[in-house]
């Protein structure tokens, strides 16, 4: 009987056998036929069994074999693959007819992109670097400055300088406002006006600065696709007033606290053809066409008190309209025509010497100098010699060098190391340091 071991591991291998040829298997019909012998005198009879299979072959070049392992299958191109399969109606996932791709029960996937066909039906989408494509974005090289293209042994470099060309811009309503703050003092707050906002919201850094209390809040802010926001600070109130009047005065109650709200509104600069056309309004932001952070949003809790009960709107042709409001007139609405934004870019690759390399073959090559030993150096290494002994178990013995030590067994003359060897005693000199010395390690 196997063991455990054993039975496992030929589990695993029929495991990994079954996946590799994967659910949908070539079918194989097998007849079988049994004979029976009975034997004499009531013995058990014999029993022969014969099989036979036909497989499936190959619908390319009718070999036995799938179409995943025909070698002139392989040999096409993917796009001659692609067309044959989809001809005669050959599942793109296994490669096997009788079926779609769509209700294939494969566990195939792409080598290249995991995606639901098989490898050699692979399309490689990836472009060259050279092209440059944008779907929403328009690409202009009229007026650019410089293009320059630079090739040498050692450096390769692409330099682009030129302008990018969109479509239109949207301008946003915004306004500057006068906010009390915890000591009654007004300060200037920049607020985006958005009727499509079901809140209002303030930044953090605008509560903080005008010392707004806050309150604890779990209320749950989405944006555009149910993005939810999750750096709530909490809920606050405030007043605020038009910037050019002293009335009225408007009061929000439930203002949610946002680390962020928005990008530097207008993203660009707009043309001076927008202000020259409404030069002659009281505008609620003097500063609407310069780019700007946004400390405050006023949504649809607040928007309809800013109106006035007939609103004047001022139409432009190929210009946003003017609106007028409590605030001030607000400058909202799309700025037909091109923008263009100065781009530049550079690609750089940076490929050493052919004799750099060479010169580092050879210095790796070379074997290495050896330093010249310091004093300190040298007197290491006598004190190593004359101090390591041996002891009876086998064990080396190595004297700890102080310098004191060190420098009495360096400045040794001639005369004394004669002494120590069987010299007279009139010329033991100083060496008593180093017999205690010697003494004491023993």
């Amino acid at each position: 009987m196997p063991s455990l071991d054993s039975l496992l591991d030929f589990v695993s291998r029929r495991c990994k056998i079954l996946e590799n040829i994967g659910t949908t298997a070539d079918k194989v019909e097998q007849n079988v036929k049994v004979v029976a012998k009975k034997g004499k005198g009531g013995a058990p009879g014999k029993y022969s069994l014969a099989t036979t299979s036909s497989g499936v072959k190959c619908i390319f070049c009718e070999q036995d074999h799938p179409l995943y392992r025909c070698g002139a299958f392989k040999q096409k191109s993917v796009a001659a693959r692609r067309k044959f399969v989809s001809g005669n109606s050959v599942c793109f996932i296994c490669l096997k007819s009788g079926h779609a791709a769509k209700s294939c029960t494969s566990g195939f996937k792409c080598r290249s992109c995991s995606g639901k066909h098989s490898t050699l039906l692979h399309i490689d989408y990836a472009k060259p670097a050279s092209s440059v494509s944008h779907e929403d974005a328009e690409c202009s090289t009229e007026g650019a400055e410089s293009v320059e293209k630079k090739t040498t042994a050692t450096e390769n470099q692409v330099k682009f300088s030129g302008t990018a060309r969109t479509e239109a811009t949207v301008i946003l309503g915004t306004a500057i406002v006068r906010m009390r703050d915890n000591v009654g003092k007004l300060q200037t707050v920049r607020v985006l006006l958005d009727s499509g906002s079901q809140i209002s919201a303030i930044t953090s850094q605008c509560a903080t600065r005008l010392g707004l209390r806050h309150t604890k809040s779990r209320i749950e802010v989405t944006g555009l696709s149910q993005q939810r926001v999750t750096k709530v600070k909490g809920v606050t109130q405030c007043q605020f007033i038009p910037l050019h009047a002293e009335g009225p005065q408007f009061c929000a109650t439930s203002v949610v606290i946002l680390t962020h709200i928005t990008m530097q509104l207008p993203s660009d600069r707009i043309p001076s053809a927008v202000r020259e056309r409404y030069h002659h309004l009281l505008l609620a932001d003097p500063e609407f066409d310069v780019p700007g952070p946004i400390d405050m949003l006023l949504g649809s809790d607040l928007y309809p008190h800013l109106l006035p009960s007939k609103a004047d709107i001022i139409h432009s042709m190929g210009l946003p309209s003017a609106m007028n409001t409590h605030l001030g007139w607000i400058v909202v609405g799309a700025l037909n025509g091109t923008s263009t934004s100065p781009m530049v870019s550079l690609s750089a690759v940076s490929t050493p010497e052919i004799g750099r390399l060479i010169q580092k073959f050879w210095s790796v090559e070379e074997p290495d100098v050896p330093n010249s030993l310091s004093t300190e150096d040298e007197q290491c290494e006598v004190w190593f010699r004359k101090s390591t002994i041996r002891d009876a178990s086998g064990r080396f013995v190595v004297s700890l060098p102080f310098q004191s030590t060190v420098r009495a067994l360096t400045e040794m003359s001639t005369s004394q190391t004669a002494v120590v060897q069987g010299g007279s005693p009139e010329d033991l000199g100083s060496s008593r340091a180093l017999a205690l010395n010697r003494l004491y390690n023993l």
